[in-house]
């Protein structure tokens, strides 16, 4: 076990004992660009036509993939691999994963000892 002194000390976290940058940390999607939307749908709103565009598509926050944008296939295929025990050596694994993706889930996993969790 820690020492006393230790886990009171980690036991409370406020302001005061936070990492001040996690403190000063902004939710972005709640920042400039939504702004800057902002007063564009104001602009096109209000009849202006100095824009390039004509319409505003909020794809800042969400899901992309409604918008019509393809998943980035082999991210999720790596991650599929490296996070259910022992598909990555599954016989039908190489039917339904890229052999690339494959690869890159078994040098991860040699490096995880352990796997994920």
């Amino acid at each position: 076990m820690f020492p006393s002194h230790i886990v009171r000390r980690m036991s409370v976290l406020t302001k005061a004992t936070i990492n001040p940058r996690i403190v000063e940390a902004e939710y972005a999607v709640r920042g400039a660009i939504v702004l800057r939307s902002g007063e564009y749908q104001k602009q096109l709103a209000s009849g202006d036509k100095s824009l390039p565009f004509d319409k505003i598509i909020p794809c800042n926050i969400g899901n992309p993939q409604i918008l019509g944008q393809k998943p980035i296939q082999f991210h999720r295929e790596v991650l599929a691999l490296v996070n259910v025990p022992g598909l990555v050596d599954h016989p039908s694994a190489k039917k339904i994963f890229k052999e690339d993706a494959i690869a890159r889930a078994k040098h991860y996993l040699a490096k995880i000892p352990g796997g994920t969790g």
